[in-house]
């Protein structure tokens, strides 16, 4: 094979690739409440238009209306206007970052005594969602939930 030809491959090849991103598939919020909720996690809704980061593209998150205060809530998907918004945004491990942010704000929602474990936390990026937990109690019912919710949420990704 030439090097003319190799070069033209490689070329096509990145163009072909690079519209890949042009019809990114996207999950709703509301077919994500919808796959939390066959997962298991029955008292949730969905906080609309919360842009508390909407520099990030940050648009809805989903939790439970009576923790959603609370720092390290037991589950919690936040819907992102892109995948390359939520990929942006999530870095392992992304459940500590939340909680050290928390910490240097100060704003008293982390108990005195309390001592963060990363076998307790859970996140994952699909599409554009970010679905991340802090299991204080190690209950493995809220793991299976959690593999069961993001299970559902990837098949809505494909």
């Amino acid at each position: 094979m030439t090097r003319a030809l190799a070069s033209a491959l490689l070329f096509a090849a990145v163009l072909i690739l690079a519209g890949c991103g042009g019809s990114e598939a996207r999950i709703s919020s509301t077919t994500a409440l919808r796959d939390l909720k066959s997962a298991g996690f029955t008292e949730l809704q969905i906080f609309r238009n919360t842009q508390a980061n909407d520099r990030r593209g940050e648009i809805d998150k989903i939790g439970q209306p009576d923790v959603a205060m609370e720092f390290l809530p037991p589950v919690q998907l936040i819907d992102y206007a892109s995948d390359k918004d939520a990929i942006d945004l999530y870095r392992q491990p992304y459940v500590r970052r939340w909680y050290e942010a928390d910490v240097r704000a100060g704003q008293g929602l982390v108990p005195s005594n309390f001592v963060y474990s990363p076998a307790k936390a859970f996140s994952t990026r699909i599409c554009n969602v970010i679905l991340w937990s802090y299991n204080v109690d190690n209950d493995p019912r809220l793991r299976g939930r959690l593999d069961r919710a993001a299970r559902s949420l990837r098949r809505n990704c494909a």
